[in-house]
């Protein structure tokens, strides 16, 4: 979840992990999110009482807001992380990115796993992540 801190910082909280399935993409299987995206089991309540439906809703309905842009980070295997936000967000985010990528972890409620996705250690495909899902509950002042 990503929200406005009173001096209008986002204030970045929780973020879904998932990974793209992309041989539903190559197959052209794409009937619904869960056909694109395989989520992460997180355990924080806030999953359990729909916050990927009210995501899903409000990315739906704002999609013709949001852009693709570059984050700057690059794997060692040569995989460019790309951003889906708004474009008025798209600074702050790419900073809060950075610094998560830098450390193992971060001030959130669950861990991201950036850095083990992008730089891994080993081959261990625990940490190998592709995507990752933060719903901004401010959509309403880009509307």
């Amino acid at each position: 979840m990503i929200t406005r801190k009173h001096d209008g910082t986002l204030d970045i909280y929780l973020i879904q992990r998932c990974i793209i399935n992309e041989h539903n993409i190559e197959n052209n299987a794409i009937i619904g999110i869960d056909s694109l995206f395989r989520f992460d089991y997180m355990g924080s309540s806030e999953f359990e009482f729909g916050a990927l439906h009210d995501a899903c809703k409000d990315l739906v309905k704002n999609y013709n807001n949001y852009n693709f842009f570059d984050a700057g980070l690059i794997s060692d295997d040569n995989r460019n992380l790309k951003l889906f936000c708004f474009p008025e967000i798209k600074d702050e985010v790419i900073k809060f990115l950075a610094l998560d990528a830098s450390k193992s972890h971060t001030n959130l409620k669950e861990q991201t796993y950036l850095k083990d996705s992008l730089y891994p250690k080993s081959n261990d495909k625990l940490f190998r992540r592709n995507a990752w899902w933060g719903h901004c509950k401010f959509l309403d002042c880009f509307s």
